[in-house]
């Protein structure tokens, strides 16, 4: 993944990612006004179970990397989980 090799480059632990809810699929194209992406991420992201554990053990700052950038929504609502 993206967040592998630039955790390797960086000499970084490598944590795991977000999952996407498979019912939430079909949000991910969706298209719209800055509110309208927002509302569709919500509750579209979770942290899978090894990942809590990860962050429980290593406390401090996290380097998010997404593969895909357009309005900055997705790594909004990721850094608030």
């Amino acid at each position: 993944s993206l967040g592998d090799r630039v955790a390797r480059i960086g000499q970084l632990p490598f944590l795991g990612g977000l999952v996407l809810r498979e019912d939430d699929e079909p949000r991910r194209a969706h298209r719209g006004n800055s509110a309208q992406r927002l509302l569709s991420l919500r509750g579209a992201l979770a942290v899978p179970a090894p990942l809590a554990e990860a962050l429980a053990e290593h406390p401090g700052p996290v380097l998010l990397v997404d593969d895909f950038t357009d309005t900055g929504w997705t790594i909004a609502v990721a850094a608030g989980l």
